[in-house]
């Protein structure tokens, strides 16, 4: 099924307004750093504004992401939120491919020592303005109060044939077939249980998926909170754009969250401000008379090439995310610890500076 246009809380400009301010804070605060360095070896004067300003600026940014979701729930755990994306706004003239799409396969874990189940559960995909009401209600753990205003709203065979919206899937699957709510098989992507298309020609909206052991009774259209002993596993995408397509808009585009397009632009962006802004600044220090055994010089050359290091650590993991949609975690968590390192010798390098000596 297609969901229908809702109203989205975040707009394409404040996207927009996001990925530049990103690239201000790292331009700013290497031309702040590069020049409080300056002032220091060319007068040893260094205005206290300058150093004030590093610290407001310098680390206000970070980024995550989750398309490709695997994992394992048992209906005793009640309520899980598996991840938040931005689904892309839909291009009139090319709907199809310019959807957002979430697939995948939900069935029951026979590897575990109960594989059978009565009653089955809901995977769930809402949209800011019924995911907010229904979250509130988590800690009830009643599925009355946290579905009161879904099933308003929500498709349902038996118990709510009027409803418009297609907001869950039941699961666990039956073992490979389509999810029994799948009525349209001919939308369904292939070699998976379910899809849903999400449409917004207006604006991108973020999405919220959720797991919870909530069953609407089919006879009384009563709701019921499951505990039954079983385990299910999932294995989801999300992604912006037909995944059948043969030839892809954009590549960094398709599966990162909207307010995370252009990620790996941006990250390219600041390993070539690192490495052009301070430039000019060592080549001065080359020519000139003073070592470069000077603490405050030392500091500075080995911000600089930790945080590129960081910065490039990161664009490789994007760039392999921007082709498999789960990236090479181990260079992102080199990448963070590098950062740190960077963040330290940065406060040092502020000391330094600061102290004047």
């Amino acid at each position: 099924m297609i969901f229908s246009d809702l109203y989205f809380h975040q707009s394409e400009f404040i996207v927009f307004i996001n990925v530049l301010s990103v690239l201000c804070i790292y331009t700013t605060q290497i031309i702040c750093l590069t020049f409080c360095c300056c002032c220091y070896f060319l007068d040893n004067q260094i205005p206290f504004m300058w150093i004030r300003l590093i610290f407001v600026i310098g680390f206000l940014c970070t980024f995550s992401q989750a398309v490709h979701l695997r994992g394992t729930y048992k209906p005793r755990e009640f309520f899980r939120l598996l991840t938040k994306f931005g689904i892309q706004k839909t291009d009139q003239h090319r709907s199809k491919d310019t959807f957002g799409y979430i697939y995948g396969n939900i069935t029951l874990d026979c590897s575990t020592t109960n594989c059978t189940f009565n009653k089955s559960i809901l995977f769930l995909i809402l949209d800011y303005e019924y995911f907010l009401p229904f979250s509130q209600q988590q800690r009830s753990q009643s599925c009355t109060d946290m579905m009161k205003q879904i099933q308003t709203i929500a498709f349902h065979r038996q118990c709510h044939d009027s409803g418009t919206e297609d907001f869950w899937r039941t699961i666990p699957c039956p073992q490979g077939q389509l999810c029994s709510d799948e009525d349209q098989p001919e939308n369904v992507i292939r070699n998976q249980q379910f899809t849903f298309k999400i449409r917004d020609i207006n604006q991108p909206r973020f999405w919220f998926l959720s797991l919870v052991s909530c069953y609407w009774e089919p006879n009384h259209c009563q709701w019921e909170k499951i505990e039954e002993d079983y385990q299910i596993k999932y294995d989801i995408w999300i992604v912006n754009g037909n995944p059948e397509a043969s030839i892809r808009d954009n590549r960094f585009e398709y599966h990162f969250s909207f307010d995370l397009h252009d990620l790996f632009e941006v990250y390219l962006t600041c390993i070539l401000l690192y490495l052009s802004i301070p430039f000019p600044f060592l080549i001065l220090k080359i020519r000139s008379a003073i070592s470069f055994q000077h603490p405050i010089l030392i500091c500075y050359i080995l911000f600089q090439v930790f945080f590129f290091l960081g910065n490039t650590f990161h664009a490789l993991h994007f760039l392999i995310f921007a082709y498999n949609g789960i990236g090479f975690q181990a260079f992102e968590h080199i990448a963070n610890l590098i950062t740190i390192i960077g963040e330290s010798i940065l406060i040092l390098l502020l000391l330094f500076i600061a102290k004047g000596n």
